[in-house]
This record gives structure tokens, C-alpha cells and sequence, in this order.
């Protein structure tokens, strides 16, 4: 099976928090329920929240958007995806921001359909990703690294915390034209 869309960004996370909403309802709005210390999904209908394991390296965030539940079996190859976690989201204008609290959307997402979606969401390499900023962050605390070789570094584990969104349309779908 073909994905309808797909779209991929390497975004910052706020307070550990990537936020994916359409693009009309705005960060102003009263905050929801974040995640638990241990879940990584949380939110509602109108927003998605990804709670990564830290906010100092950017996390690859990658949707694909299906005409159906796609299954178990869609996940990419390489290093094992975790089980999937389910949720809804709602997309009335088909315009998808991937947000960031304090420094605005890092991607716009136009998606082919609008409505309410169901949604999937695994992870991969947040235990690497944690263990590797603990290291460096060790490792450069040890050393006398300038401001700017602590940034080059940090960027090298740009990506390493994985995020794959599968969606798909929840009841009959609205085509954009």
C-alpha cells in the first residue's frame, strides 16, 4: 500500500513538547494535558503532543498519510520501531503545523484530505538519543569546549530521536481541491 503523502521535518522541541495541530488553532489557546512522565503521546482532538527525551537536539518527525489503517507492518526498516500509540486528530482546514511554544511552526503540512484522523504514532532512538546527550553533555562539561563547538556537537545527534506518524481518515473524507 502507496501512502497518500508523506512528509518529514528535523524540528526543536519546546519543553520537550513537538505540537501538531491544524493551522487554525492557534498556540494561544489553553494548554492540554501533557503527557506523563513516561508516555510520549498525549494531547486531543485538536492537537498532538510529542514528548521527546530532551530539548537541546532537534527530533525527526516523519507522517504518513494513509487512505486506510495501514497495520502493524508499515513501519520502516532499520532499528525497531516501539508498539504504536493511537489517538485522533482533527485537521478541518488539511493544513498541518508541526509547532514549537516558543519559536513558532518549524513545518507547514498541507494534507491531501481534511476531517478527523486516526492516528499512530512509534518512536525509535530515544533511549539512544538520551544516553548520547548524557554522554556529551558530560564530556563537554569535562572540557573546555567554546559555545559554538558545544553547538556543532550537540548537532551531531540532530535526528536520532525518530518519530513516525501514521494517519488516516477517521470517517468519509473531504477532498481538498
Amino acid at each position: 500500500m502507496t501512502p497518500l503523502a508523506e512528509f518529514h521535518t528535523l524540528t526543536d522541541a519546546s519543553y520537550r513538547i513537538v505540537d501538531l495541530h491544524d493551522q487554525d488553532y492557534g498556540t494561544d489557546e489553553d494548554p492540554l494535558p501533557l503527557p506523563g512522565y513516561r508516555e510520549v503521546v498525549g494531547g486531543s482532538l485538536r492537537r498532538l503532543y510529542l514528548q521527546c527525551v530532551d530539548d537541546i537536539v532537534r527530533v525527526s518527525v516523519r507522517l504518513r498519510l494513509w487512505e486506510q489503517d495501514p497495520g502493524p507492518g508499515e513501519a520502516e526498516e532499520g532499528e525497531a520501531w516501539s508498539e504504536g500509540e493511537s489517538t485522533e486528530l482533527l485537521c478541518p482546514s488539511g493544513v498541518l503545523l508541526v509547532d514549537r511554544w516558543t519559536m513558532g511552526p518549524s513545518a507547514e503540512w498541507t494534507l491531501p484530505v481534511t476531517g478527523i484522523f486516526c492516528v499512530r504514532v512509534r518512536h525509535r532512538g530515544r533511549d539512544t538519543a538520551r544516553r548520547r546527550i548524557d554522554e556529551l553533555r558530560e564530556e563537554l562539561y569535562e572540557t573546555e569546549a567554546s559555545p559554538r563547538e558545544r553547538v556543532t556537537r550537540l548537532h551531531t545527534l540532530d535526528g536520532t530521536e525518530q518519530y513516525l506518524i501514521d494517519l488516516w481518515p477517521k470517517t468519509s473524507v473531504t477532498t481538498k481541491t
